[in-house]
């Protein structure tokens, strides 16, 4: 006989939740893993170890995507110079500031063969500095941890080009710069000079900080002492004049980049079939935009790039100077400032979208409520970036409608956060002006209370002291009549 016979049938019950019972175990789960997040994301270990993978991750993502190949041409250029004894920034013009060639050199120790791995060390090495930076210096911070762990999430949003760029080197340089800025300022002027060296655009950030910091002129003290030390040591390498500086002019020919903000109306032309497209410049080893207009779209960015940045500096002056806080005018005119560059620029790589992260964590750092919404918006401009460039390059380069949308949405965000940024100052412009006249209405209303109390105690004691009088003269009159 078989043994279930023997035993009989056995029944189990399955509880069955009800629907009010299934949603609170449903919220205890999620608040349970809420619970789990923050307590991993708060503690030091667990972001170093992150830190580390994500830069590995983004490394390895370079090298299946592309994107990379910039690092490749700076290897290529040292050992061009080492075969032939003509030095970039030396003997020749170069694209990028004489402070770029010791850093694209650290990276040949080995040769070519191993150029990338040791360029992703360096860059990684330099973030991670970056990082302790951000904690003050302090591994186990866990009070701005935070910072570190959005900048982590950007990196990784960015890409590829948040790595393999010159502008990896002068973004970790020019957040350490700023570390140092309120304690040693000629030591954050020096750090600033030198990013800036490497590629132009932390001039944005000391602009920023020259105009509205008391310690202006130390902060320039440091930049122009480093800026004379090394003009003066390429000078005695025999670099002319022409070629130190050549930098500056070095792209004013160029066209409009097919990436650049400027460029999304005749993308948007060339893919609804009008006089317009893209062209592969090769000599610039880029993609430009030919059409009409082009050329007279070109000439007019630089004047509005000026003048952009004179109006955003206006605001913050005023607002200063009506009163605003420091705190909250000087991030806000950092970000404007870079973010110039960034829309107003004939360029427009993707990696320009790095230049983000310094002054989003800045403003994170002074104001953290009033930076989320840049803080937001940049994470989705670095997200973007990297689907246009380099994970669907191809298709963007072939005016595929998906991808013009991506790229119209990525520019128009940073025209977005631009007026962000006018519209922030002028209100802390305002309220400053609104402010100061409520606090000297406040005082004359002081003043007055106090004259008006003055003179009416001034009338009490007169009219007390003549009914006093009159009183001790009535006594005296009286008393002879008593008599």
């Amino acid at each position: 006989m078989h043994l279930h016979n023997m035993l009989g049938t056995v029944r189990y019950d399955v509880p069955v939740l009800s629907d009010e019972a299934m949603t609170v175990h449903q919220s205890f789960t999620a608040r349970s893993l809420r619970t789990l997040c923050r307590q991993m994301l708060s503690r030091p270990v667990a972001f170093w170890v992150c830190f580390f993978l994500g830069h590995a991750f983004v490394a390895i993502l370079g090298t299946v995507l592309g994107g990379v190949g910039d690092v490749y041409w700076y290897a290529n250029q040292i050992r061009k110079a080492f075969v032939t004894g003509v030095w970039p920034a030396v003997d020749t013009s170069f694209v990028y500031p004489g402070g770029s060639l010791p850093v694209l050199l650290i990276p040949y120790i080995f040769g070519t063969a191993a150029y990338y791995p040791l360029w992703i060390l360096l860059v990684t090495a330099l973030n991670t500095a970056a990082a302790l930076s951000v904690l003050g210096w302090n591994p186990r911070n866990t009070q701005k941890l935070w910072l570190c762990w959005w900048w982590l999430a950007f990196i990784v949003l960015l890409g590829p080009v948040a790595l393999s760029r010159v502008d990896s080197v002068s973004v970790p340089i020019t957040l350490i710069a700023l570390s140092w800025l309120w304690r040693r300022p000629r030591i954050s002027g020096a750090l600033l000079a030198l990013a800036g060296w490497i590629k132009i655009w932390p001039i944005a950030v000391f602009g920023a900080l020259f105009l509205l910091l008391r310690r202006r002129w130390a902060l320039f003290t440091g930049a122009f002492l480093f800026t004379i030390a090394l003009v003066a040591g390429y000078l005695v390498l025999g670099a002319s004049p022409e070629v130190i500086f050549g930098f500056i002019t070095s792209q004013n020919d160029r066209g409009i980049q097919a990436e650049a903000v400027a460029a999304t109306p005749f993308l948007w032309i060339g893919a609804l079939g009008g006089p317009a497209g893209i062209v592969w410049n090769s000599h610039l080893l880029t993609n430009e935009i030919y059409g009409v207009g082009v050329t007279v779209a070109g000439d007019v960015l630089q004047p509005l790039m000026v003048l952009a940045a004179a109006a955003l500096c206006a605001l913050a002056v005023l607002a200063r100077r009506s009163g605003a806080r420091i705190r909250s005018v000087l991030p806000v005119l950092m970000l404007g400032l870079v973010l110039v560059l960034i829309v107003f620029n004939k360029v427009g790589s993707p990696q320009f979208m790095s230049w983000l992260a310094v002054p989003v964590i800045v403003g994170l750092v002074m104001q953290q409520r009033d930076f989320e919404v840049p803080a937001r918006y940049t994470l989705i401009v670095a997200g973007l970036t990297q689907v246009i460039f380099p994970t669907l390059y191809y298709l963007f380069l072939w005016l595929n409608p998906a991808l013009l949308i991506v790229a119209t949405i990525r520019n128009g965000l940073l025209v977005f956060l631009l007026g962000w940024c006018f519209a922030r100052l002028s209100v802390q412009w305002r309220d400053a002006r609104t402010g100061r006249v409520v606090v000297r209405v406040h005082r004359f209303a002081d003043r007055v209370r106090r004259d008006v109390g003055a003179t009416a105690g001034a009338t009490v004691s007169a009219a007390t002291e003549s009914a006093m009088a009159a009183a001790s003269s009535a006594s005296v009159s009286a008393r002879p009549a008593q008599e």
